[in-house]
């Protein structure tokens, strides 16, 4: 994005009527892991520790524009490195976001929203008929569950 013709920014999530709890953002983590069989768990750890480290952070912060796991990077502005004026609301936006709830049929779901929103766009369905498919698909995926 860095790289773009054109010029873009982001804002923070706006606040609701009075009394009504303020939007928030959803948090999606880009986590690593430790698979449970691998065959090599001291290397595995040592990769992981590393990754997460304060020092890796700041470098992909600073190279990729990418927001850090970990608070002492993002209280080094590292992240800020190329990217549009308006990112410093990003650690604003972390402290009223909530992680994002996935559930064991997530990709699924993804697939019904993208395929009804598809037909929306495309003028073939309403969006109250988009919206009612796509919620009788996911409640099937979710087992009837309303």
């Amino acid at each position: 994005m860095r790289e773009s013709r054109f010029k873009w920014n982001i804002a923070p999530m706006p606040v609701g009527r009075k009394g009504v709890e303020p939007l928030v953002s959803y948090l999606h983590n880009g986590g690593y892991a430790i698979a449970k069989s691998t065959k090599h768990p001291k290397e595995a750890w040592l990769l992981l520790k590393a990754l997460v480290s304060a020092k890796t952070q700041t470098s992909i912060a600073g190279s990729l524009g990418t927001f850090p796991s970990r608070k002492s990077v993002v209280a080094t502005g590292a992240y800020l490195k190329g990217a549009p004026s308006n990112f410093r609301v990003i650690p604003d936006m972390l402290e009223k976001g909530r992680l994002f709830p996935f559930t064991p049929t997530y990709v699924q779901e993804g697939r019904v929203i993208t395929t009804q929103g598809e037909l929306l766009l495309n003028g073939k369905l309403t969006a109250q008929e988009a919206t009612q498919r796509a919620c009788e698909e996911i409640d099937n995926l979710l087992g009837g569950r309303k």
